[in-house]
């Protein structure tokens, strides 16, 4: 094992013991404090079918795959490298999560075998050619027209540097330009960059979603000023969702 993969797999398995994710004792406090961002993607970017073969790649403790099970989708499984993590959340009651690389997962997964996949707070993790090669895999076992969802640090946000520092495993951030080149390069289709704003559900949320509104204004108007368009995205985090092509 190299050097840089001890001090990130010391990093990964101290998540939880180091503060820098935190697990509650219950269960139900964690999904429901994350329920309306969790369920809002899943019900826009899922498959209809419920019978969809769905695996989430990175899956932490399993909260995104523990979700897809409440909303009726019975083939979702995920995976994670750091045995804590998914200790953490077998622990709690969540099932079909297991420890395992996401390379030798995708290594050992047949052509054509998802109908979509998640990739939540993970590239970010990797090197350049680590995640290009990631990516090819990820085409590699989508069905034709199958999903890709992603969840990445954004550089050209407000607040850049607070999520691409914020972990010291993390190699990247992203950009609206880089996504489309790299995932354009790899054989991905209509990909599409979305902010990470605040989903609405309560006086809370909606008055933090009128906040960053109103205050984004002012920053897209200088990006307008000099680029001539107000096509960017500001938010620290952003989702991308893509397609296998179906031929």
């Amino acid at each position: 094992m190299g050097e840089l993969e001890t001090y990130k797999r010391r990093l990964y398995e101290a998540y939880i013991s180091s503060g820098h994710r935190t697990f509650s004792v219950d269960l139900r406090a964690d999904l429901e404090r994350s329920r309306p961002y969790r369920e809002s993607l899943v019900r826009k970017f899922f498959p209809e079918d419920k019978d969809a073969a769905i695996v989430d790649l990175g899956c932490g403790t399993g909260l995104f795959v523990h979700m897809a099970h409440e909303l009726g989708y019975r083939n979702a499984i995920g995976i994670d490298a750091a045995q804590a993590l998914i200790e953490a959340g077998q622990a709690q009651g969540i099932q079909n999560i297991s420890v395992d690389l996401i390379e030798d997962f995708l290594a050992s997964t047949e052509d054509q075998s998802y109908d979509f996949v998640a990739l939540m707070d993970v590239l970010e993790h990797m090197d350049r050619a680590e995640a290009m090669e990631t990516l090819d895999g990820v085409l590699r076992i989508l069905k034709p027209g199958g999903g890709f969802l992603m969840h990445v640090p954004n550089a050209g946000g407000i607040f850049p540097g607070v999520i691409r520092y914020g972990d010291l495993t993390h190699e990247l951030a992203f950009t609206k330009t880089s996504l489309n080149q790299m995932l354009s390069t790899v054989g991905f289709e209509s990909v599409a960059v979305f902010e990470d704003l605040p989903v609405t559900n309560g006086l809370k949320s909606a008055a933090r979603r009128l906040i960053w509104i109103v205050g984004a204004l002012p920053f897209r108007l200088m990006y307008a000023a000099e680029t001539g368009s107000f096509d960017c995205c500001l938010t620290q985090n952003v989702t991308v969702f893509s397609r296998r092509p179906k031929c």
